[in-house]
């Protein structure tokens, strides 16, 4: 896409700017990253969080259908080392054909997954959903009332979203 502007267009734009400060790219996105003083970039932490919604919720997904962790790899055909690593490690980036493949099994939208799993970064309400089942959801041996509730609330949410984002498109 190639823009078309005049200067004279230029010069209109930056006498209505007057003296305001004007910025573009992450320096604009997060200012405190043009200081001196070395800021934790927003997008690490929005995609950290989104991983560990991602491990949760294929953890409490697993558990609600009484999968072993052997057992979901089978079904979903992937490594059991992938599924340890999206369960256990915030960080790890799983392949998007092994998201793609859990979606399938737990009949879930492969688009919202994979935004949460990180092939990009999730914007407003789903992140905002994200960082609340993640903070309600630690692991335990057996899913809770307020577990189970979490899951279905975050599957609607995640459903939900992928239907809106694929009407938009």
């Amino acid at each position: 896409m190639k823009l078309n502007l005049s200067d004279e267009w230029c010069l209109a734009a930056a006498d209505r700017e007057g003296d305001q400060e004007v910025g573009a790219g992450f320096v604009a996105f997060d200012p405190l990253a043009s200081m001196a003083v070395k800021a934790e970039p927003l997008i690490d932490r929005t995609t950290e969080t989104a991983h560990l919604a991602f491990g949760r919720l294929v953890n409490l997904l697993r558990r609600q259908q009484s999968y072993t962790i052997e057992r979901l790899a089978q079904r979903a055909r992937v490594d059991v080392d992938e599924l340890l690593l999206i369960e256990k490690d915030h960080e790890f980036r799983p392949e998007p054909r092994t998201v793609h493949q859990l979606a399938e099994v737990f009949h879930l939208q492969p688009r919202a997954l994979l935004l949460l799993a990180g092939s990009s970064i999730p914007r407003g309400d789903l992140l905002q959903e994200a960082v609340k089942f993640a903070a309600s959801s630690e692991p335990v041996a057996k899913l809770t009332n307020e577990e189970a509730t979490a899951v279905e609330h975050f599957v609607a949410v995640l459903t939900e979203w992928a239907e809106k984002d694929s009407r938009e498109k």
